[in-house]
């Protein structure tokens, strides 16, 4: 089944990788397709860029290392028009033996299944671009940025009293870890940053 999504674009932010993403998307010849090289800075800088670039409504923040289910896409489609501003969708491995729409403010969402839960995993966040856009500018940005989730930090600051909903099917699964990721995660000083 072929799934058309009116003015998608996909955006894929090459931080450093040693994996051939250039080439790889350059091969792929993937239309509306953009590959930027963001070597150098921060991670947390480089969330800060790739989140202010987006002019579609929304904008799924979706991981290198995540992999969307089968059949999940329409899903997802299916439940934005009553998703509020915010969208969190659930892993395969933490979704719930009772699938479910679960509908509130994102602080009602977060206040009952946990904030980091509902925000810390970026693959599980859709989020209308006009906010996401406003949660990445914050001046406070660059204080949360010191912590490992400065997007948690944005999107409950920007979008605590808003319409939200948490989408507990198992939409996301997880690719095999690459093997570099310890020594990316060391280099980010990212295990220190949760506290």
């Amino acid at each position: 089944k072929s799934i058309q999504a009116e003015g998608g674009k996909v955006l894929v932010s090459d931080h450093g990788s040693t994996d051939d993403t250039m080439e790889v998307i350059h091969r792929l010849g993937v239309e509306h397709t953009t590959c930027l090289r963001c070597e150098g800075s921060d991670f947390q800088d480089n969330f800060k860029h790739v989140f202010s670039l987006p002019e579609t409504e929304w904008t799924w923040m979706f991981g290198d290392d995540d992999i969307l289910r089968l059949g999940s896409l329409q899903t997802v489609l299916d439940a934005l028009p009553q998703a509020g501003e915010f969208l969190r969708v659930a892993e395969k491995v933490r979704s719930s033996e009772n699938p479910s729409y679960k509908r509130g403010t994102l602080l009602e969402i977060c206040s009952t299944f946990g904030w980091l839960d509902m925000t810390g995993f970026i693959t599980g966040n859709i989020v209308k671009t006009e906010r996401l856009r406003s949660a990445v500018t914050n001046p406070k940005w660059d204080f949360w940025s010191k912590n490992a989730f400065p997007q948690s930090c944005a999107l409950l600051e920007e979008l605590r009293n808003d319409k939200a909903m948490f989408l507990d099917l198992p939409i996301i699964d997880s690719q095999p870890k690459a093997e570099d990721i310890n020594q990316r995660w060391e280099a980010n000083n990212t295990a220190l940053r949760y506290f």
